[in-house]
């Protein structure tokens, strides 16, 4: 340790406390995205939560309007049978009277 003179110690603490600082700084820059990248993480999942609740939401109201779409269909279906059986009733009521005609 006698060939180190306390000069040389100086400039090498200097020089290690300069290297100090500027680690300090990067580690704070760091920190600071750190904080912008949980700040937007933050927003990131308050928007993926709204997109789950707006698709929740969508897929009940498609199965509202499936279920009645199938009822509207059954309904439609239901006044077809109807006017056909009426119809084949009107045909028969007329094939009579043609017979009674004639």
């Amino acid at each position: 340790m006698a060939d180190i003179s306390n000069e040389d110690l100086l400039v090498a603490i200097k020089e290690l406390s300069s290297e100090v600082k500027e680690v300090k700084t990067d580690l704070s820059g760091v920190k600071t995205e750190v904080k912008e990248i949980k700040a937007d993480l933050t927003s990131v999942k308050a928007e993926v939560k709204e997109i789950k609740t707006d698709l929740t939401s969508v897929k009940t109201e498609m199965q509202t309007m499936k279920t009645e779409l199938k009822q509207d269909i059954q309904k439609i279906d239901h006044k077809l049978k109807v006017f056909i059986e009426d119809l084949g009733d009107a045909r028969a009521d007329i094939s009579i009277l043609k017979h009674e005609i004639n």
